[in-house]
């Protein structure tokens, strides 16, 4: 029984089944069935946001947090976008109301120099953190298709976007709109099982494919990937706070 008052309403969210972890520095995001909450660093108090605090969607599918940006990207299961700064909630609806054929699902965000990269099922988006809104599309398949793109980073001079089944790179010094400067890595490692992610941390390029091994790379010059560790790894990310 719930003792509300007469003409008001109450939300009623799950927050046991934690999916996806994010912080900043005082902060721990956690999305648990699609709900977001906070618990603070500092006297473990908790947070919860819905659209009767101020978000603009239901059915949160990705959040991130950016170091450099403060803020919290919380992206939406109909690819709507809500980003939440110090100065309140900023709605990015452009994603939401475009029109386009297939899935605009949002698999994972990358931050850089003051941009969101977004990779989703068609390409990757690039969204202007400070600016609040989107600054470009790259469709990065060759002849300019699209291609669902797990993940995107930046290792030295190069941005890197991995498929299923390939890893994209092209210099950062490009037209990053032109497919015609994205090229196809050479050398896969265990070609014939699904890459789940990519990132960049400490030099290094990591590759983590279905089965659950981490593959690296340390020098951009060479085609060679070193097993890292076997141990079954589901996801990865980096998180600075």
């Amino acid at each position: 029984f719930v003792n509300a008052e007469v003409g008001s309403w109450e939300t009623h969210l799950a927050y046991t089944d934690v999916k996806v972890v994010t912080q900043s520095t005082n902060k721990v995001f956690g999305l648990s069935s699609g709900s977001l909450f906070s618990i603070d660093k500092r006297d473990y108090s908790v947070e919860t946001y819905s659209k009767v605090t101020g978000l603009n969607d239901n059915g949160i599918s990705l959040i991130q947090y950016s170091d450099s940006d403060e803020a919290l990207f919380v992206v939406y299961k109909n690819a709507n976008i809500d980003l939440i700064t110090s100065n309140g909630i900023y709605n990015l609806p452009d994603l939401k109301k475009k029109t386009i054929t297939g899935s605009k699902n949002i698999n994972n965000i990358c931050f850089k120099d003051g941009f969101a990269y977004l990779s989703s099922d068609f390409g990757i988006l690039k969204v202007n953190v400070n600016k609040k809104e989107f600054s470009d599309t790259y469709i990065i398949g060759e002849n300019a298709t699209n291609v669902v793109v797990k993940g995107v980073c930046f290792w030295n001079d190069s941005i890197y976007a991995t498929t299923a089944t390939n890893i994209y790179a092209a210099k950062t010094s490009k037209n990053l709109s032109n497919y015609e400067n994205w090229n196809v890595s050479l050398n896969i490692p265990e070609s014939g099982v699904e890459n789940l992610s990519i990132l960049s941390f400490d030099n290094k390029l990591f590759l983590l494919k279905a089965n659950g091994k981490l593959y690296v790379k340390d020098q951009q010059e060479t085609n060679d990937w070193v097993l890292f560790t076997s141990d079954e790894i589901l996801s990865m990310n980096i998180s600075q706070g």
